[in-house]
């Protein structure tokens, strides 16, 4: 009887232990299938915002010819004629990540709102495997705080829109390059070398992602010194090739960019920086504990004064909170680099001089912050209800948080599904954002541009006169020029766009007086002066040489109304091969204009050449000039046959 006792324990035991094996493969599943299933109703959105120009609209991710360019140039290149920097972003990284999805996918955005929705799975599965197998985190711990991070809304700008991948690929990486150089494995192994060099690939590939990873070299002394329990000395050596990585990013994205930044229009100071970045940081604590208020754009401003509500109050809270985080990081590894990674991120995110003064504050900065900040919170609030145990609830404290964390988790996963239908479309967006936070001026343009794509002018009028009320800006006049133009109030239009081209060419985005200018020539033309708007577009040339080929598309137009066709295709030959090498698809209009004057001379085969070309270069442009204009070479080609 013993012996058939003790071979039934024994039965038991092993049915448990393989039970208890399973069940960290079971949580990591959880993690993977709720990240996907909360992000699942985004699948069905669609291009929103920057996608427009950055996919649909971007020769360089489309053209494998120029894919060398592509990733030697800043992200906006572009906009202009690829030779010239016109942002502060260079992510090749990102960039490579583009051409493959184009490659792929082409212009269906499923394909890369799926890829966007398993990138983030990936990384919530990630985190669950780091914390738990090589950063010692108990199972419930690991669970809680990668099951949080999967569902938590803040992560909607970065994986329901398409454009937000660059915090989803640098996480993947700066997450795989930690399990490397984590893995305890013997130093004098080949082994270790090669998780020792693969962490450092894979932390070139993250700063290649988003530039906000580029401070993160330091976490990688943490692990040195805390889980492989290297010395100070031995920590900061193995830790030189990561500060290398980040400096070489530096110096090839100066000679790339050509300055360390580029202050964007309407930008605050150092000084004004300094002032906002307590105002910034409690932000973001709201967000990340308080989820409530999401949108596009805030209305955040930058602190301009030594006032105590503006402040001196701000400051001694975020003074204050840090000092907390800083007491309980202490309490483990695990929270110091909990710590780290919350901060790291951040800093880069809090400086208000990279951005203008009405966006200076995103969610989707918070992607990595959000993990740093679970890893150094839940923990403590984890000690904290596990005090509450007596004898006589044995038990019921783990109950208890595995209850709180279900109630967690549905109430924020509840807000993600719902925040994701806002990021479906464009019209939905800025409705959103305009009515969440209605002070943000950069929310009523971009409202005002979508009311402008659906022909509501008069609306997009008053959008713009929103905006213009809170913050003029040479978006908003532009736009308003545009729906009176719309509404046929021409002189208005002209006085709207006039005070944008008066302006120094330094203070200005070039493509923005590009638009300022081909605007006030459609105003011109449709009132019945075609010669003032020659005149406005031949200016426009001198003053704008990266867009010679697409100003000479307008100044044809112009002298062709003019009937002075001779001279029409005197300039458009004239700029042929420089159409070629421009990236702005209005620059290859030029061959679709030819084409349509080769065919009205009745030669046929320089109209069919022509034609062709065009529909060669602009294969992927999505654009509704574009589109139009495709369809009526493809009518001709059918009547040249």
């Amino acid at each position: 009887m013993k012996s058939k006792k003790a071979k039934v324990d024994t039965s038991q035991q092993l049915h448990q232990s393989i039970l208890s094996d399973k069940k960290p493969l079971i949580l990591s599943l959880i993690v993977a299938i709720v990240a996907f299933g909360v992000f699942a109703n985004s699948l069905k959105g669609d291009f929103v915002y920057d996608d427009n120009r950055q996919i649909l609209m971007n020769p360089l991710i489309q053209n494998p010819q120029l894919y060398t360019k592509a990733l030697f140039s800043d992200v906006w290149a572009f906009k202009g004629d690829g030779n010239i920097a016109v942002s502060n972003y260079w992510r090749p990284t990102f960039v490579a990540w583009m051409i493959i999805n184009f490659q792929l996918f082409g212009t269906e955005p499923f394909g890369w709102h799926l890829t966007n929705v398993l990138l983030h799975a990936f990384v919530s599965l990630l985190i669950f495997l780091l914390l738990y197998k090589l950063w010692g985190a108990d199972l419930f711990s690991a669970f809680a705080i990668s099951l949080i991070f999967a569902v938590h809304p803040v992560h909607v700008e970065s994986v329901a829109w398409i454009s937000g991948a660059p915090d989803l690929l640098a996480a993947v990486f700066l997450l795989a390059s930690f399990w490397c150089v984590s893995k305890k494995a013997n130093p004098k192994s080949s082994d270790y070398d090669l998780f020792y060099f693969l962490s450092v690939f894979f932390y070139a590939i993250a700063i290649g992602s988003k530039e906000i990873v580029f401070l993160c070299f330091l976490i990688h002394y943490l692990i040195f010194r805390y889980f492989h329990e290297k010395s100070q000395v031995k920590a900061i050596k193995l830790t030189l090739p990561f500060f290398t990585i980040s400096l070489l990013y530096f110096v090839i994205r100066y000679q790339i960019i050509g300055a360390f930044s580029y202050a964007p229009e309407d930008s605050t100071d150092l000084k004004g920086a300094f002032l906002t970045a307590p105002t910034i940081f409690l932000f973001y604590l709201k967000q990340i504990a308080l989820p409530v208020k999401l949108c596009a754009n805030y209305s955040v401003q930058p602190v301009e004064s030594l006032d105590f509500s503006s402040f001196f109050m701000p400051l001694i809270l975020s003074a204050f909170i840090l000092l907390l985080m800083a007491l309980v990081a202490r309490k483990s590894s695990l929270q110091k680099i909990g710590l780290m990674l919350f901060l790291l991120p951040l800093i880069p995110a809090m400086n208000a001089s990279f951005f203008p003064r009405d966006n200076i504050v995103h969610d989707r900065y918070l992607y990595l912050p959000l993990l740093g900040f679970l890893m150094l919170i839940l923990p403590e609030l984890k000690n904290f209800v596990l005090r509450f145990e007596t004898p006589a609830i044995v038990g019921k404290p783990e109950r208890i948080g595995v209850g709180l964390l279900m109630l967690i988790t549905l109430l924020l996963s509840l807000k993600t599904i719902s925040y994701n239908q806002v990021w479906l479309d464009d019209l939905s967006v800025w409705e959103h954002a305009v009515r969440t936070d209605s002070g943000s001026a950069s929310s009523w343009v971009q409202y005002g541009a979508e009311l402008l794509e659906r022909n509501r002018f008069e609306e997009a009028e008053q959008a713009y006169n929103r905006a213009i009320e809170i913050k003029p800006s040479t978006l908003a006049l532009l736009g308003r020029g545009r729906s009176l133009i719309g509404q046929k109030k021409f002189d208005s239009a002209v006085e709207d766009l006039k005070k944008i081209i008066e302006k120094p060419t330094d203070e200005l985005d070039l493509y923005q007086l590009f638009q300022s200018y081909e605007a006030i020539a459609i105003a011109y033309t449709e009132k019945g002066e075609p010669e003032k708007a020659l005149e406005v577009l031949l200016q426009a040339r001198k003053r704008l040489p990266i867009y010679y080929a697409s100003l000479t598309v307008k100044t044809a137009i112009v002298l062709y109304q003019l009937n002075r066709k001779q001279e029409v295709l005197q300039e458009l030959e004239t700029v042929k091969e420089r159409a070629k090498r421009e990236l702005m698809p209005e620059s290859k209009s030029v061959f679709f204009r030819l084409g349509l004057l080769y065919a009205e001379m009745g030669r046929k085969t320089e109209a069919r050449a022509n034609l062709q070309e065009f529909l060669r270069f602009s294969t992927s442009f999505k654009n509704k000039v574009t589109v139009r204009e495709r369809e009526i070479a493809l009518e001709y080609l059918n009547k040249l046959k």
